[in-house]
């Protein structure tokens, strides 16, 4: 993958250069366009459209700290499934990270939001359209642009000064973005840009991605306590399922952040809950869900197993400190798996394999406590409606286990 960045004010161009470029590229490679944050930025959105009537109106509810630390969670958590599927492709990004800072300092509402910024892919060539403000403001006058209808005129104007101020410091420390005047056409802009990208782009050849993301993606997740055997049980299905069935771990790519955030190793599940906030860490989850649920990329299995799926989160919800909300509204739109299987458990046994694995909750919170958590967990609704559902006694051997749900994944034209 080959990262390029479209920066400028409003009103530069950046749409309209990037629709030409695409046009060219796409003759050799293949590209895929990007913006940072464009999933939350709809959820964003569409909450505001239905509290307030106006989806324009999301900054009215969300501040600048809250909605940077969701685009670059957005960001870091697509950057990391995408590289574990890694295709042939040029990536054209209309804005990316530097946007934020011009716009706000890259300000975060939590400062555990800074390892996900830290986390957002840099670009591999960056082109900077410079334009003057008039110009930017003439054009998005005759467009009518939405920032016209929420600043005016004269506000916009203000705002496009500040940005061209923002942006002047942060390419001024540093030589690595290339000057585009957007004042000229754009087919001059165009030819600039080719001519970049041939002498400074991808030094391979392109070649066609190994296989296609597939059509029909079935999901099948597993939930249950802690210790009810989710793990193994993913391992056995995939096993048995063979090549076009792949485990996943819901929400996967936030909590590798975070356990490299404290330093990984096999006490990061007991260090990452001392260093980040619950309410960090739920919100974080919720948005990862978001971009796993909705990025299918070459080469992923047809049919995917999880291993946990929301009802984990649902018991978790309590602790959302901020915007319960809209993570309430963003959570409940999330698509459901096709299949649900639960593994029920006595919390005591349970607890008792939590040990005998050196578990992180018994290292934490010791046997007794984690009996109290395991059993609240285990009594939490699982709020999936509509959704095939197999409860299975995990006491039971793990061979009779396996055939249990054998016996209801066919059932239901899975395998």
């Amino acid at each position: 993958m080959y990262s390029i960045a479209f920066e400028g004010l409003d009103g530069a161009g950046k749409s309209t250069l990037i629709e030409l470029v695409e046009r060219d590229l796409q003759n050799a490679w293949s590209v895929r366009r990007q913006k940072l944050g464009p999933l939350v930025l709809a959820k964003f959105r569409a909450f505001a459209q239905q509290k307030l009537g106006d989806g324009d109106r999301y900054e009215d509810l969300f501040d600048s700290g809250f909605r940077n630390r969701l685009y670059v969670t957005e960001g870091a958590v697509d950057d990391v499934y995408r590289r574990a599927h890694p295709t042939d492709e040029i990536v054209l990004r209309d804005r990316w990270i530097d946007t934020l800072r011009a716009y706000s300092d890259l300000a975060l509402d939590d400062a555990g939001g800074q390892i996900f910024a830290q986390r957002v892919d840099h670009s591999d060539l960056t082109f900077y359209l410079d334009v003057s403000v008039d110009t930017a403001l003439q054009r998005l006058v005759q467009s009518e642009d939405w920032l016209l209808k929420r600043l005016g005129v004269s506000g916009t104007a203000s705002l496009l000064r500040r940005l061209a101020d923002k942006y002047s410091g942060i390419y001024a420390a540093r030589d690595d973005a290339v000057y585009l005047d957007a004042e000229a056409s754009p087919e001059t802009s165009r030819a600039k840009v080719l001519q970049v990208i041939q002498a400074r782009g991808p030094r391979t050849e392109p070649v066609s991605a190994s296989s296609p993301a597939p059509a029909d993606v079935k999901r099948v997740a597993i939930e249950g306590i802690d210790g009810s055997g989710k793990s193994t049980l993913v391992n056995e299905l995939t096993s048995w399922m063979g090549k076009a069935c792949g485990g996943r771990t819901f929400a996967e790519a936030s909590r590798d952040i975070f356990k490299a955030a404290v330093g990984g190793g096999p006490d990061a599940s007991s260090r990452l809950r001392q260093s980040f906030s619950s309410s960090l860490r739920q919100q974080s989850y919720a948005i990862d869900a978001l971009v796993q649920l909705k990025t299918d990329l070459p080469g992923s299995p047809r049919v995917q197993i999880f291993d946990r799926w929301m009802p984990a989160f649902n018991r978790m919800r309590g602790e959302i400190a901020h915007h319960a909300e809209f993570f309430d509204y963003l959570v409940d739109g999330l698509p459901q798996p096709d299949l649900l299987i639960v593994l029920d458990i006595n919390p005591s046994v349970a607890a008792d394999r939590l040990v005998a694995r050196s578990d992180w909750m018994i290292a934490q919170h010791g046997r007794e406590k984690s009996v109290e958590l395991l059993t609240a967990m285990r009594a939490a609704p699982l709020r999936l409606s509509g959704v095939p559902t197999c409860y299975i006694d995990a006491a039971q051997p793990p061979g009779r286990i396996l055939a249990e749900v054998q016996e209801f994944v066919r059932a239901h034209g899975i395998h």
